[in-house]
């Protein structure tokens, strides 16, 4: 089932205040000879130097992305003490958990994109909070505007708030897909559960894959290649 862009869709439009990236207009341009990779490689560096929160004094280091850039793109919640030691999204238990679900429905998760709603960890491994995902969400956007994904997949319900403007139950949102809008560009949006909430109830297990090779039809009906 398809729904309308929800209330707050419109915020995605801009890259929210106080974020300035030299070179980079963030409307997928910048600098005219400039390729995407290197967009993507000047938005990293921004990342590194953030201070628009308190966040990454007490963390190890940013936490970008892991995969490759292309049309479908994964959001999580925010690196844990695994994604921090190691510098890439996903690599810890929840990690390992997310790859055998993607093989599983027929994904080859090194082609994937896949990155946070919040880059770097919070203390104690916490759920970011409202002002952390405020402060980080232009990054997202800035990430969005460069890839111009085609369908991006939200898991847990930080990401949802983060791409979509406002806060989605899992439970009801996992069901359904969304239409939203960034820049003047629409894509597909699929939220599922995180795969730490399938960590904590393996019960979800079979629901969760089967969300996957949804998905993964939507892709193929979409004539993505990955």
């Amino acid at each position: 089932m398809d729904a309308g862009p929800p209330a707050g869709v419109s915020a995605a439009e801009g890259f929210g205040p106080g974020l300035v990236i030299a070179g980079y207009r963030g409307d997928g341009k910048g600098a005219q000879s400039m390729a995407w990779w290197q967009n993507l490689n000047l938005l990293e560096s921004a990342f590194k130097s953030c201070r628009r929160c308190g966040l990454r004094g007490g963390c190890s280091q940013v936490v970008v992305s892991r995969g490759t850039p292309g049309p479908v793109v994964l959001v999580g919640e925010a690196p844990g003490a695994d994604e921090d030691a190691q510098g890439f999204p996903f690599v810890g238990r929840a990690g390992q958990l997310l790859d055998r679900m993607l093989k599983e429905a027929g994904f080859d998760p090194a082609r994937l994109y896949i990155t946070n709603a919040v880059k770097c960890r919070p203390p104690g491994n916490r759920k970011p909070a409202p002002e952390e995902m405020v402060a980080c969400r232009p990054y997202l956007m800035a990430q969005f505007a460069v890839l111009q994904p085609k369908i991006v997949v939200t898991m847990g319900a930080t990401a949802i708030q983060a791409v979509l403007g406002r806060p989605i139950p899992v439970g009801r949102a996992s069901t359904r897909f969304y239409h939203a809008r960034h820049r003047g560009r629409e894509f597909l949006v699929a939220p599922c559960y995180h795969p730490s909430a399938i960590l904590r109830d393996p019960r979800k297990y079979p629901q969760a894959v089967a969300r996957w090779v949804d998905i993964r039809k939507r892709v193929e009906a979409a004539g993505l290649i990955l």
